[in-house]
């Protein structure tokens, strides 16, 4: 009966996974480390990370000096208007934000307002419509932004890689006010990105005159637009022997200079004033697109590159993470206690452990504890690797089970 109890006990305490093999303990643990990654938070050997943008880009909002209005109907004025936006990777156009009114006093129906998105030539729509929505126009004693905005969302969003167009089109007689910034402070900063159609043609805003000035202005179509965007680096190489030039190449998406996707570049910033730079070795930070640095002391370096993104929306700034390092040394020492061990990693340059304990068991603490529950000698296999390369080594343990547990767990 008494062996019978305690046997029930023993079963109770240990894991299921331990019947039968072993149950470890984390000596690590004491030292505040359950892995040795956690002393080298940050450390990648990926090339470059991605973050999926959600963006509506207020490119042509923001270089407004002020407000003026447009008015669009099939008879008196363009019976269509549009906006260029050039996109160098493919991207998703869910739809775009207007600003309108109708502003006819003779009429207070709302005025159904076609809206497209084209690819584009010469900044003109070209081709068919890629998606199309109808979104309805009220009258509106309020013309402020806030109050006008509209938005036309397709049903499916569109992927395009190149210059888009986005349109807004009334085949009504029925006044539309859409807004746009000031062609008389050249807000288009002369880039003519605004068109217009008159009748069944294209002309660009160097074509069109309002009051007698060319249309040097933007209209305010903002697209909705999801997209990855990847930053980061690669190196020529990873482990470090003495004397080394590693040679840095910035891998970061082209949208990155992209004056219609990052507020950054819209607002002065070009070239290598995008990248931050540190590597680590006192120098501090420096800005740099690609570049190539010596290094006399072989040893880990880690390295650091901030991209200055802003999104219309918000700043998200991505820091991409690397080290080069010099090669990993595995090295353990053994202490036992009956058909226990400890094992203390006395090894160099690591990232990461791995432990094989010989019975099927794996870990990777830093420095194990283990228990045995069969009598037999052991293969304890040490792997350690970092960004450069990995390193092995092995050592053996005889473990005798007496008492108690070998008779519960008979061989």
């Amino acid at each position: 009966m008494y062996k019978h109890l305690l046997l029930v006990i023993g079963l109770a305490l240990l894991p299921m996974w331990a019947i039968g093999q072993g149950i470890m303990e984390d000596v690590s643990a004491r030292s505040n480390y359950t892995d040795v990654e956690d002393r080298n938070t940050g450390f990648r050997s990926d090339p470059g990370i991605s973050t999926t943008i959600h963006d509506t880009l207020e490119f042509t909002l923001l270089r407004r000096t002020s407000v003026r209005g447009i008015f669009l109907n099939s008879v008196s004025s363009a019976n269509a208007m549009a906006q260029y936006y050039e996109s160098p990777v493919p991207v998703l156009v869910r739809g775009f934000d207007f600003y309108a009114y109708q502003s006819d006093l003779n009429t207070t129906a709302p005025v159904s307002i076609n809206c497209y998105i084209y690819q584009a030539a010469n900044k003109l729509p070209t081709g068919s419509p890629l998606a199309q929505v109808v979104v309805s126009v009220p009258q509106s004693t309020n013309t402020s932004l806030p109050a006008t905005r509209r938005s036309a969302v397709f049903s499916n969003p569109v992927e395009i890689n190149g210059p888009f167009v986005l349109v807004v089109e009334n085949t009504t007689g029925v006044n539309v006010t859409i807004s746009s910034s000031n062609w008389e402070t050249q807000d288009g900063k002369g880039d003519f990105f605004g068109s217009a159609k008159i009748g069944t043609v294209w002309y660009s805003g160097a074509s069109i005159q309002v009051g007698g000035l060319p249309f040097d202005a933007d209209f305010f179509l903002a697209p909705m637009v999801s997209y990855d965007l990847v930053t980061g680096f690669e190196t020529d190489r990873r482990c470090l022997f003495g004397n080394d030039t590693v040679t840095f190449t910035n891998i970061s998406s082209p949208l990155v200079e992209s004056r219609f996707f990052n507020r950054a570049v819209f607002l002065g910033k070009k070239g290598r004033e995008l990248y931050n730079w540190n590597f680590h070795f006192g120098a501090g930070m420096q800005q740099l697109v690609d570049t190539a640095m010596v290094y006399i002391i072989p040893q880990k370096y880690r390295i650091d590159m901030q991209t200055e993104f802003f999104t219309w929306r918000k700043v998200i700034n991505p820091l991409y993470r690397d080290s080069i390092d010099v090669p990993p040394v595995a090295q353990f020492s053994i202490q036992q206690n009956a058909n226990s061990i400890t094992l203390n990693n006395q090894s160099t340059g690591i990232d990461k452990v791995h432990w094989d304990l010989g019975d099927s068991s794996f870990t990777n603490l830093l420095n194990p504890v283990y228990y045995y529950f069969k009598s037999g000698t052991y293969t304890v296999t040490l792997v350690v690797t970092n960004g450069c390369s990995s390193d092995t080594t092995t050592q053996q343990v005889t473990i005798q089970v007496t008492g108690l547990r070998e008779q519960l767990w008979p061989e």
